[in-house]
């Protein structure tokens, strides 16, 4: 019988043989320094749409407390495109020239975190 839960595979090690209090402190550890990579990423990506689509919700960056994102042993975020509720956005998600420019925004703030991760990489404990 597993004594922690299905998340407590850290990158592909599992903890169920390690001590409970050291496995749970590790698995803190990983959280904590991906909760940090997490903020710069989410920071980017706000920088990469905001650059490619210009005007963007008056508070784009929110904090939450999803299992998804709190649970991953790597960075996360959580990216909503729109509401289709919103005729506004409805009429964005529904025009293709809007969708591309939004994943180019995307991908534009995913490639800005990644050569901040890079270049901070040799600083990190390994």
């Amino acid at each position: 019988m597993l004594r922690h839960e299905p998340d407590s595979v850290l990158q592909g090690v599992d903890l169920n043989a390690i001590d409970e209090d050291v496995a749970m402190a590790l698995l803190d550890l990983s959280r904590l320094e991906n909760m940090q990579s997490s903020e710069i990423l989410a920071e980017s990506v706000v920088k990469g749409l905001s650059r490619v689509l210009g005007g963007l919700n008056a508070k784009p960056l929110r904090k939450a407390g999803f299992s998804v994102l709190k649970g991953a042993d790597i960075p996360a975020i959580l990216i909503e495109a729109g509401f289709m509720s919103t005729e506004t956005d409805l009429a964005n998600l529904q025009n293709a020239e809007w969708r591309a420019r939004f994943a180019e925004g995307v991908r534009l703030g995913v490639m800005i975190w990644y050569a901040q991760e890079k270049q901070m990489a040799p600083l990190r404990r390994q």
